[in-house]
């Protein structure tokens, strides 16, 4: 069963059966069908007669003289496959640094790589009001837990971008020595002092 809206139709449905064998056709593997296609069919869906999908449509043939010959359908398993090797190489992509946008101004937050980084760029965009706190930091609570890899740093540098505990984001605008333990995230050059109260900052 071919099921879609060629040439402006509107949900067209045409039945037939599978003719071939798995067969390679412009680089692609494909099974032939008698289901009548026509322009616009191509990446609809062909369903089984239990309405299971059977394959996605990528062509139909005619003759010469215009009468319909076959139609070309990926199966089913073949596009799943293709699906879950796309996902595979996406997921293999790192993001090596992301936008922080403080009170209007864009700065580069450079990522380090790590899981904690990628449980982060999953959430953005993310919009937070971060707090003052002992003169040297902004911070502010996520509503998400982020993993964590807690070490002690013993100096904090000016730019630094921290997680404390699971979910406590903090950007560090002075340098200074430390005995907390944070989990890192990246660190922003040339950040200017933020001074007193709190800061918007967006990360896109």
């Amino acid at each position: 069963m071919v099921i879609g809206h060629p040439e402006g139709s509107r949900y067209q449905i045409t039945y037939g059966y599978i003719k071939s064998k798995l067969k390679d056709v412009r680089n692609d593997k494909v099974l032939e069908h008698n289901a009548y296609m026509k322009q616009g069919n191509s990446g609809g869906v062909a369903l089984t007669e239990n309405m299971k999908i059977a394959g996605i449509n990528i062509s139909g043939k005619f003759t010469l003289l215009g009468h319909y010959r076959k139609g070309y359908m990926i199966p089913y398993n073949i596009v799943k496959d293709n699906i879950n090797k796309y996902k595979t190489k996406e997921s293999e992509i790192k993001v090596s640094s992301i936008n922080a946008i403080i009170n209007g101004k864009s700065y580069k937050l450079n990522l380090d790589s790590n899981k904690t980084t990628e449980e982060l760029v999953n959430l953005l965009p993310l919009e937070l009001t971060m707090n003052e706190l002992n003169g040297n930091e902004k911070y502010a609570y996520m509503d998400n837990s982020l993993f964590t890899n807690s070490y002690n740093p013993k100096h904090i540098e000016k730019g630094d971008v921290m997680l404390y505990g699971d979910n406590c984001l903090v950007i560090f605008y002075k340098s200074f020595d430390t005995n907390y333990h944070y989990t890192k995230i990246g660190h922003i050059d040339n950040l200017n002092n933020l001074g007193n109260g709190s800061i918007t900052v967006k990360f896109e």
